[in-house]
């Protein structure tokens, strides 16, 4: 069929191609709606360059659960070095064979990933570290979406936003006009034609499914056309097209042969019938939503027996676990997903899907309690740990509680121990501090009289690490030294890296320079032995130290790495944590555009823990406080309602600084006592002047008398003397304007003047009101009106930091210049320029340009 009106989107790939040429490579991302076109435009473009460049191709499988790099497998089968960095069970090696090739490659080599909107976890990543990096390459990143079944909350969502704008181009196909249709329909009479424009609203696969059901008695549905033409084939062809409707994507013709047998003159009636094609050594429907109305006609009961007879086949052949899984779901084969359900579940957390990783355990429901106890209570511990990785807390714990229960029936104690441990680990997660030092001394009990042990290194190291988010030093070193003396013997580097990482960690004490050596230590050690999640851990650790010594550009930049860390290894729940770490540094640096995107888009993620919860509520509800908007007290009583389980300090007392500033800005002072209290006390124990600080003086511009100041850094103290001007300058040193603002508002009309300025120029509605009153008191009358706000949600969503980029758009600047007008990277300025034209519904500057001067 001839490709119509795609002319000016083969246009747009060529381009592409012509700059992954010249060693400026790009991301193509071809979206549309299902039977749009995308795979016959992409077909077509990559056929035109058969001798000109290199082709990776490979598809995302509409799998009950997606199979981990399943469009990389596709590719292996071409290509032994992607074959062997497949066969590492590493998503790092795959990562950096992917790129070398696009790298290193004398022609230019387009990497081909259909249907993302499928992808599993490790694909995502891979789609995100390439394209990412794909700028200083030969290569051509082209991945193609159905745009209306990627919601905000798909996971391809937010990989596609981190792809740079610079080296991203974006096409969506439309549907074709009804010239295309006359041109397609031929000699059809006009009023057919123009009845089934209307019915398929002009799109391809659609109109040639009408076309070719034939005459006037067209059908009510594309099932309907699908499996009108399959009623037209004899029955060995139709039981052939329905034994491969249960078989997502191209079909291996060893397995078509085994299924059928004499397949061929099946095939080729098929073909003819445009429902199947032959392709090389696989055998294919012409379109998945034609395999899918064929297999939705299915009774259940055939359906079942036609994925038994595949499953018959790939268990002898040893096929991939998680292909043998889909089948055995269909085919309802308990044996078969008991055996290898968990074998896939492994799979693919070793390449890094964890989501999909939980979901093979969780095939396994209906049918585990056939397990023998042991053999049971084993897959549950580390079904717990999928859930976890996925932040299914809940889940977690019911599956670990239903472990311990098995081990304590039997006489296996360094399982309970060891599962006792875990379940510790899952109570911290889910904030519940008493809980989970509990579990952790009944494992350590249990573990003791077993003798050394990794399993009692690791329980000693969890002590450790409760004694440290509690501010318990003795104990957090003691028992890290136990962890310690008992893993190295054992070779348990992770062990031995996590109990460094407890040590380091001390940083909510007032001694933060003589941690900063430690903390150092630990990161190196797990840098050394490779072990990242340690990594995200000591860095997010020691950019907590140095917020806490208001070091805020160290701060900032361990923040970032513990970030970028957590995302190439997928660790969700840390990632998470770190950037709203990042928020907070930016906060209190006055960079509020940025911080509020950062926390609105962590909690508008599926699942988040507690402590993150904690974290970036308490960020927001700042933030929204210190501009007026009335939802900052809801949020904080919610932040606050979370952080009482954990009893630590550096939760508690974060939530308790916002709180009473929202008591002041809302001359609700009374409260501010009972609301620093007990908080302030904890943090001068602790020796946490910073905090100490901050909960002190929210009392003291209350008017509180809350006693002799208490050790406390200079700033402050300097505030609490009356030298407001020098207290200004201390913040203003530290690059700190609120603050800055708050103090100079202590001053008269001078000070006054000048902190309203600061407080306009950072969007602190609520307290430059409180200073313009205070200012109208003193008699004040030429008082600056203060900046026109737009509304909180202007025409197309834009946050006020994208608004403000928007404009630079209109205005032309391009991203470097407008990185350097802002102060902020580059990278960060993509994300931005990509999340416009999201929200915009564009797909190039100019088009947001055009839209934007038309408002």
């Amino acid at each position: 069929m001839e490709l119509l009106e795609r002319h000016a989107e083969i246009e747009r790939l060529e381009q592409s191609l012509a700059s992954a040429r010249n060693g400026s490579g790009r991301s193509v991302l071809v979206s549309g709606e299902a039977g749009i076109g995308k795979t016959t435009l992409v077909r077509t473009f990559l056929e035109t360059h058969d001798d000109s460049a290199e082709f990776l191709f490979g598809v995302c499988d509409d799998l009950s659960t997606p199979r981990p790099l399943s469009p990389i497998w596709d590719m292996s089968r071409h290509d032994a070095s992607i074959a062997e960095a497949l066969a590492l069970g590493n998503r790092r090696a795959v990562h950096e064979e992917i790129l070398d090739r696009l790298r290193r490659s004398l022609r230019p080599t387009v990497l081909v990933i259909e249907d993302g909107h499928w992808a599993d976890e490790a694909s995502l990543d891979l789609i995100r570290h390439v394209g990412r990096r794909i700028h200083d390459t030969h290569g051509l990143l082209v991945v193609t979406y159905r745009e209306d079944e990627v919601d905000p909350g798909h996971p391809l969502r937010p990989v596609l936003g981190d792809l740079p704008a610079g080296s991203t181009e974006r096409i969506s196909l439309a549907p074709l006009s009804r010239s295309a249709v006359d041109l397609m329909a031929g000699d059809i009479d006009s009023d057919l034609a123009e009845s089934i424009y209307g019915s398929t609203g002009g799109n391809p696969f659609f109109l040639t499914e009408m076309l070719a059901y034939g005459g006037s008695d067209m059908p009510v549905s594309i099932i309907d056309s699908v499996l009108g033409r399959v009623a037209r084939l004899s029955t060995a062809a139709s039981s052939l097209v329905e034994q491969l409707s249960v078989v997502p994507g191209q079909v291996e013709l060893s397995l078509v042969e085994d299924l059928v047998g004499d397949w061929v003159t099946g095939v080729d009636e098929a073909e003819r019938q445009a429902i199947l094609e032959l392709s090389g050594t696989h055998v294919m429907f012409r379109h998945e939503l034609a395999r899918r109305a064929v297999e939705q006609s299915l009774s259940a009961g055939r359906r079942r027996e036609l994925h038994g007879r595949v499953l018959g086949h790939l268990i002898p052949q040893n096929a991939n676990a998680s292909v043998i899984v889909h089948h055995a779901v269909g085919a309802v084969d308990a044996e078969a997903i008991l055996d290898h359900a968990p074998a896939a579940a492994e799979s693919a957390t070793s390449v890094g899907s964890r989501r999909e990783a939980y979901g093979y355990y969780e095939t396994l429901q209906p049918f585990y309690p056939r397990l023998a106890a042991r053999e049971r209570a084993k897959l549950l511990h580390n079904w717990s740990i999928a859930a976890a990785e996925v932040n299914d807390l809940t889940r977690a714990a019911e599956l670990v509680d239903e472990a311990v229960q098995i081990w304590r029936r039997t006489d296996d104690q360094m399982q309970l121990g060891s599962a006792l441990r875990w379940r510790s680990r899952v109570a911290w997660l889910l904030g519940d501090r008493t809980k989970a030092e509990a579990y952790a001394d009944e494992a350590v009990a249990i573990l003791e009289p077993l003798g050394p042990s990794a399993e009692l290194a690791h329980a000693y190291s969890a002590q450790s690490q409760l004694a440290m988010l509690a501010v318990r030093p003795e104990r957090a070193i003691e028992r890290a030294s136990r962890a310690i003396e008992t893993a190295r013997p054992l070779g348990e580097d992770r062990i031995v890296a996590h109990a460094m990482v407890n040590v380091g960690g001390l940083w909510t004490i007032g001694s933060y320079p003589e941690n900063t050596e430690l903390i150092r230590d630990a990161i190196a050690f797990a840098r050394r032995e490779g072990l990242q999640e340690e990594v995200a851990r000591g860095t997010v650790n020691y950019a907590w130290g140095a917020l806490l010594a208001r070091d805020l550009d160290v701060a900032e930049r361990y923040a970032i790495e513990s970030a970028e860390v957590a995302e190439d290894e997928e660790l969700a729940a840390y990632g998470q944590y770190a950037r709203a770490t990042l928020a907070l540094v930016k906060m209190i640096k006055g960079e509020w555009p940025e911080v509020e995107d950062i926390v609105r888009s962590i909690r508008a993620q599926l699942e988040i823990g507690p402590t993150t919860g904690i974290l970036s509520g308490t960020v927001l509800g700042t933030l929204l406080a210190r501009r007026g908007d009335p939802d900052a007290a809801a949020v904080l009583e919610e932040t606050w309602e979370m952080s009482l389980p954990t009893g630590e300090l550096h939760r508690t007392g974060l939530v308790a600084v916002a709180r009473a500033e929202l008591a002041w800005i809302t001359d609700d002072h009374a409260s501010i006592p009972d609301l620093v209290g007990a908080d302030l006390a904890r943090s001068v124990e602790a020796g946490s002047h910073w905090l100490a600080g901050d909960l002190f003086m929210w009392g003291w511009v209350s008017g509180h008398d809350l006693g002799q100041p208490p050790e406390l850094p200079q700033p402050y103290l300097l505030l609490f003397a009356g030298e407001w001007q020098s207290a200004a300058e201390a913040w203003k040193g530290l690059g700190m304007p609120y603050e800055r603002a708050l103090a100079l508002g202590q001053g008269g009309k001078e000070g006054l003047l000048e902190a309203v300025s600061i407080l306009d120029d950072l969007g602190a509605v609520a307290v430059a009101g409180r200073f313009r009153a205070r200012l109208r008191d003193l008699g004040v009358r030429s008082i600056p009106r203060g900046p026109i706000h737009a509304t909180r949600s202007n025409p197309h969503g834009l946050t006020a930091r994208q608004a403000q980029i928007a404009e630079l758009l209109r205005e032309g600047l391009s991203n470097p210049e407008m990185a350097d007008r802002l102060f902020i990277s580059r990278r960060t300025v993509e994300s931005h320029v990509s999340a416009i034209l999201t929200k915009l519904g564009v797909a190039s500057r100019q088009e947001a340009v055009e839209v934007i001067q038309s408002q």
